[in-house]
C-alpha cells in the first residue's frame, strides 16, 4: 500500500512540474509575458516547478546520485508568496513598475539563505548523511533538521506566510471589484485566474499550517495529505494557465484599455485602411484631467502628488461614469496605436513581406503584441491576416490603377504583393470581396 501511494506521489509531482514548467517556458519566450507583472508569476511558477521537481528527486530517490541539489533552492521558497502578491497587485492596481519597498518582502528569504550556507559548504558524505537520516521519516523532505530553527518551523512559518499573502491578495481582489466592477466584465479570465491563485495559496498554505502545527503521530497521512495536495494544485493552475493562454500574455493597461467593447459600439468604429486620426484639442485635455483622476482612484498617484487635487478624497464614481470616463481615455490611447499601424503601411508597406506575422507588426510599431490584437479583434473586428490581405489586394489595385503592368501575370502581381502562392490569393480574394481576382479587380477598373 506504502509503494503504491510512493508512486502515484512520485507521479503526480512529474506531472505539476510538467505543467508548471510549460507555463514557465511560455511566459519567458514570449515578448509580451516578460511585462514587469509577470516577472514576478515567472518566480512564482519556476519556483513552485523546482519544488515539484525537487520532491519527485526525493521520493523517487534519485537525490542520492546528486546529494549537493538537498535543500538547494529552500530559501527561493521564502520569496514564492511574495511574489505572487506583488503579480496580483501589479495586475490590479496597473503598475508599470515594482515598488522600490518591494525588496523588503525578500528579507525572509535573505535570511534563511545564510541560515542554509554552513549546510551548503558541507561534504557530499554529510549531505548524504542527511538524505538518508531524513528518508526513514515519511515528512522528512518537509522538516529541515539544518539551521538555527527547529525542523518543522521553516514550513509552518512558510505556511504562516502564505496564509496572510493569500488573505492580502483577496483583500486587494475584493476592493478591486468594488471599486472596479467593469474588470471583471472585460478580463472574465484574467480576474478569475487571481482569484484562482488566491484560492490556491490560501489553501496550500493552511495545509501547511495544520500539518505542522498538529500533535498528530500520523506522518504518513499527513505526508500523502500534504504531497497530494501540493502537487494536485500546481497541476491545476498549471492546466489552467494552458488552457487559457491569452493569462500568460498578460492583458492591456486595465484603466486605459477596459472600453474596448464599449468602443466597438460608437464613435471608434474605424476603417482599417483609412483610419479617422482626428483627435481634439480639447480632448486631449479631458483625458489628461481624467488620467490624474483614475490615477488617484487606482492608487498608482496619491492625492498629494497630483497637479490639481481637492482638500476632501475624490468622490466614489459609478460604473457608468468610470465607463465613460475609461471610453475617453481609450479613445486617446487606441488612435495613437492606429495612426502608428497606419503610418507603418504607408510608409514601409510591411504587408509586401510573405509571412509577416502579428509579432513581426508588433516589433515593429513596439506595441505589445495582445494589444494590437485587442485592436484588430474587437475594434476592427477583423483578424490579422484579413487584416493585412486587404492592405494586399489594396496594393494591387493601387498598381493597376496607376501603372502599365502587361509585363506580370495577376498571380505575378499577388505574390509581389505578398501572397505566399496563387491558391492563396484567389481564396483571400473569393473569401473578402465575394468574387475570383478577375472579376473584382476588371470590375475596379471598369
Amino acid at each position: 500500500m506504502e509503494t503504491s501511494l510512493l508512486i502515484i506521489e512520485t507521479a503526480l509531482f512529474a506531472v505539476a512540474f510538467f505543467f508548471t514548467i510549460i507555463s514557465s517556458i511560455i511566459l519567458l519566450s514570449s515578448r509580451d509575458g516578460r511585462s514587469p507583472a509577470n516577472r514576478f508569476l515567472v518566480y512564482f511558477l519556476l519556483t513552485m516547478s523546482i519544488s515539484m521537481f525537487m520532491n519527485f528527486m526525493i521520493l523517487g530517490k534519485f537525490i542520492v546520485h546528486v546529494p549537493w541539489l538537498y535543500r538547494l533552492p529552500s530559501p527561493l521558497f521564502y520569496f514564492l508568496m511574495p511574489a505572487a502578491y506583488i503579480y496580483v497587485r501589479m495586475v490590479l492596481l496597473d503598475e508599470l513598475r515594482a515598488r522600490k519597498t518591494d525588496w523588503l518582502h525578500a528579507i525572509p528569504a535573505l535570511l534563511h539563505l545564510v541560515e542554509m550556507v554552513p549546510y551548503y559548504l558541507s561534504a557530499n558524505e554529510s549531505k548524504l548523511a542527511h538524505i538518508m537520516e531524513d528518508s526513514a521519516n515519511p515528512l522528512g523532505l518537509m522538516v529541515n533538521t539544518e539551521g538555527w530553527l527547529p525542523g518543522y518551523m521553516h514550513n509552518l512559518i512558510r505556511g504562516w506566510q502564505g496564509v496572510i499573502y493569500a488573505l492580502l491578495i483577496i483583500l486587494m481582489l475584493w476592493r478591486s471589484r468594488q471599486k472596479r466592477p467593469s474588470g471583471k466584465q472585460f478580463f472574465p479570465k484574467m480576474v478569475q485566474w487571481l482569484w484562482v491563485l488566491s484560492g490556491m495559496i490560501l489553501v496550500l498554505s493552511m495545509s501547511f499550517v495544520l500539518t505542522f502545527s498538529s500533535d498528530s503521530n500520523s506522518r504518513e497521512g499527513k505526508a500523502a495529505f500534504l504531497y497530494i495536495l501540493l502537487a494536485g494544485t500546481q497541476i491545476v493552475s498549471g492546466l489552467y494557465l494552458l488552457l487559457n493562454p491569452s493569462i500568460l500574455f498578460g492583458m492591456p493597461r486595465l484603466e486605459k484599455m477596459v472600453a474596448r467593447l464599449y468602443l466597438l459600439r460608437s464613435e471608434m468604429l474605424f476603417d482599417p485602411i483609412k483610419p479617422d486620426r482626428e483627435v481634439t484639442t480639447h480632448q486631449k485635455e479631458v483625458v489628461s484631467a481624467l488620467s490624474d483622476k483614475m490615477d488617484i482612484l487606482s492608487g498608482s498617484r496619491t492625492e498629494g502628488k497630483a497637479d490639481i487635487v481637492e482638500s476632501n478624497e475624490p468622490e466614489p464614481i459609478t460604473p457608468n461614469e468610470e465607463i465613460a470616463e475609461v471610453k475617453r481615455i481609450s479613445l486617446i490611447q487606441y488612435n495613437e496605436y492606429i495612426q502608428l499601424l497606419a503610418q507603418l503601411m504607408e510608409d514601409k508597406k510591411p504587408f509586401l513581406q510573405k509571412r509577416y506575422s502579428i509579432s513581426n507588426l508588433a516589433a515593429d510599431v513596439k506595441i505589445p503584441q495582445h494589444h494590437i490584437s485587442y485592436l484588430l479583434n474587437n475594434i476592427y473586428q477583423i483578424r490579422f491576416n484579413e487584416y493585412i490581405n486587404q492592405f494586399r489586394i489594396q496594393y494591387i489595385r493601387d498598381r493597376l490603377a496607376h501603372e502599365d503592368l502587361s509585363h506580370l501575370t495577376l498571380e505575378g502581381l499577388a505574390l509581389e504583393a505578398g501572397f505566399s502562392s496563387r491558391i492563396t490569393f484567389i481564396r483571400v480574394v473569393q473569401k473578402i470581396k465575394g468574387m475570383n481576382p478577375s472579376e473584382y479587380f476588371k470590375s475596379q477598373m471598369a
